[in-house]
């Protein structure tokens, strides 16, 4: 029912008096709110300014007392790690990467490593006329113990064989490395150093501590490791021959590893130089093989390692080490000498031959004992100049008072009686590759035309050895015609008879099973390494510097970076494990034998 207009106006008349009335007392709480709120809001934004300031003294106090204490634990720890209680530098602590437990003398750690048959060392002129053929040996630089790598091992034999490193075929025995995923098939203990090369009693005083040695049972275990990296039959495996041959495994070692990277004789890092592990096995475990009648048989190098091995489980004192390399160091004068007797340029040759031999003892002396840090870096950073470097090793080798002179070197190897032989051929480096033209439009007229070495045809495919020069079939060649080129025989050594590629044979007679050859028409690399094989980019790149086919440019010219890493791995014997590595890379591999 609608009111009255009347009485509907005196209702909203009403309400407005009564809204009037209520107004003022409203105003004026209104009024009174906001300075009250603005207040209150600016005394609790103070209060929590004071709050975080207050917490971030108090955060900073204590992490200045954490880093306070953290500098103190370093310095002890620092104290600890480098005198014992002898006063002498201590051993770096060393740890599994597995289960990381400590390495100790009962209960060492590892490298893990792979070997693989390299003639390197002949084909640089170490040869000392006892095989051609040596053993190469490379590690990733991880660390384990014994019966974790075993473990590891025996879980990886459990897998299947469908992956893609078994298809690679790198080797028997060969797994992948559980950090890195390298292949590895062995492991070379890292023994202790034999001591202080400069004794704090003066340099006549020995410095082999007499508690460092090897139980009879550890020197066998230790033996047993080693020799997996040795490929020889259970038959072949005398005491004599894994000697020799572990030996010259030692020696190609130091010489590729200070050609290739002189700063990593400083020792740094968690994991020791795979040189430094290697000499250490040889000087504790290993000796002088009863095969050598005569010190001549051997060239100067196998001799100084000779004399740095003992053979029982002990180490050897510096003061014989550096004895016999002052009377070595005066018969490789001698063989200098006689050598470049007729040479117009006689007195840098001798130098040069002098700073190559100064610079291999100096290499295995800071391997085998603990030096300053200022000889590491003396030697890492070693002058260039002849006149420099000589006497800088000299006074490292033989001690800083020790005086350096050639005249009176040479006239103490004037009185020798007898003489050493020493190779006349003494390289460093990498193994030098023939040289190719530098346009590749060049290579291909150099190949073009020229006769298979083996079967005396002109392939239509020809592949160019890398080590040697040499020109052999293709799988072209061999498709199309019914008389293979170099097949197998019978009387082929087992080595060589269990191979069908026509780059697998020719790489076991060239380079121990260690080859690189270059397609010129097809501009890709075949690596052999045995059975493994694969395929790699041309050492030829366009202006872009990329590698590219042939068939797109003939506007190539030869790298020489790329040129450099494959005299690397050829010298260093490494092809397989980079093989497996651009397999896993692309998850292909090669099927065939090449």
């Amino acid at each position: 029912m609608i009111p009255e207009s009347g009485s509907l106006l005196q209702l909203c008349k009403g309400c407005c008096t009564r809204a009037r009335q209520l107004r003022p007392k409203q105003s004026s709480a209104s009024s009174a709110s906001p300075t009250g709120s603005k207040d209150s809001q600016a005394s609790k934004i103070e209060a929590k300014k004071k709050a975080m300031a207050a917490r971030q003294k108090a955060m900073m106090a204590a992490m200045a007392a954490k880093q306070q204490k953290f500098a103190e634990d370093v310095d002890d720890m620092e104290v600890e790690d480098e005198v014992d209680e002898k006063g002498e530098t201590a051993e770096k602590i060393l740890y599994c990467d597995v289960c990381r437990g400590a390495g100790t003398l009962d209960h060492p750690v590892g490298l893990l490593s792979r070997s693989a048959r390299s003639k390197a060392l002949h084909l640089l002129g170490y040869n000392d006329g006892k095989s051609t053929e040596d053993i190469a040996v490379s590690s990733c630089g991880h660390m384990l113990h014994s019966d974790c790598f075993d473990k590891h091992r025996q879980h990886q034999s459990q897998r299947t064989h469908n992956d893609i490193l078994h298809l690679s075929r790198p080797g028997p025995d060969c797994v992948a490395c559980p950090m890195c995923r390298s292949v590895v098939s062995a492991w070379v203990p890292i023994l202790p150093s034999a001591g202080p090369y400069w004794d704090l009693a003066g340099p006549g005083a020995s410095s082999s501590p007499s508690s460092l040695e090897l139980g009879a049972a550890q020197q066998e275990e230790i033996r047993k490791a080693v020799g997996k990296l040795i490929p020889l039959t259970e038959e072949e495996k005398t005491v004599d021959r894994v000697s020799c041959d572990w030996m010259r495994a030692c020696k190609a070692q130091v010489m590729t590893t200070a050609a290739l990277s002189p700063a990593r004789i400083v020792p740094g890092g968690e994991a020791p130089p795979l040189h430094v592990a290697m000499l250490r096995v040889w000087s504790f475990l290993f000796s002088k093989p009863s095969t050598y009648s005569s010190d001549s048989e051997a060239d100067l190098k196998s001799i100084f390692l000779y004399a740095v091995s003992s053979g029982n489980g002990q180490p050897v004192s510096a003061p014989h080490v550096r004895d016999t390399a002052k009377s070595l160091t005066v018969r490789k004068a001698q063989s200098l000498e006689a050598q470049f007797r007729e040479n117009t340029d006689k007195t840098t040759n001798i130098l040069e031959g002098l700073l190559q031999w100064l610079i291999f003892v100096a290499w295995v002396v800071t391997s085998l004992f603990k030096f300053e840090d200022k000889d590491y870096n003396l030697l890492a950073l070693l002058p260039t100049h002849l006149e420099q470097s000589i006497p800088a090793l000299w006074h490292l080798i033989f001690g800083a008072t020790a005086e350096w002179s050639l005249s009176a070197l040479l006239d103490s190897a004037a009185a020798l009686t007898t003489s050493v032989p020493s190779p006349c051929r003494d390289l460093g480096g990498l193994v030098p590759f023939p040289e190719l033209p530098k346009r590749y439009i060049d290579l291909i007229k150099h190949v073009y035309g020229q006769k298979c070495q083996n079967c005396g045809v002109v392939p239509p495919d020809p592949i160019l050895c890398l080590a040697c020069g040499a020109i052999i079939c293709g799988k072209k060649r061999e498709r199309a015609n019914t008389t293979l080129c170099n097949p197998a025989s019978p009387h082929d050594p087992p080595t060589l008879r269990r191979l069908s590629g026509l780059c697998q044979r020719h790489a076991e007679v060239c380079g121990a099973g260690q080859g690189l050859f270059l397609s010129p028409y097809d501009t890709y690399v075949i690596a052999v390494s045995g059975a493994c094989n694969g395929i790699w980019e041309t050492p030829y790149a366009d202006v872009y510097n990329e590698p590219t086919s042939a068939t797109n440019t003939l506007n190539l010219t030869l790298d020489t970076q790329r040129w450099e890493r494959l005299r690397t791995v050829y010298t260093t014997a490494t092809i397989a494990a980079d093989v497996v590595r651009n397999n896993r890379k692309s998850g292909r591999y090669v099927a065939i034998d090449l």
